[in-house]
């Protein structure tokens, strides 16, 4: 795309959505910071999250940082 445009802004913004196997919406956890998520893991109260741009992963409490409210 950068050949014929302007590189497309995905490095930030990211999030992780848990859905049901239907597709509706379990939670949703979101940071502006966060980007090109790869993979995610949810082990106990803690969710791990790791990126193919970063060289580590985000280990985030859920109990300390709750899920977004979806409308």
């Amino acid at each position: 795309m950068e050949k014929y445009a302007r590189r497309p802004s995905v490095e930030k913004n990211g999030g992780v959505l848990a859905v049901y196997l239907d597709g509706n919406l379990i939670s949703h956890y979101y940071d502006p910071g966060l980007s090109l998520v790869s993979s995610v893991i949810k082990i106990g109260n803690h969710i791990f999250c790791d990126s193919v741009f970063h060289p580590y992963m985000l280990h985030l409490n859920i109990q300390q940082y709750p899920t977004m409210v979806v409308a």
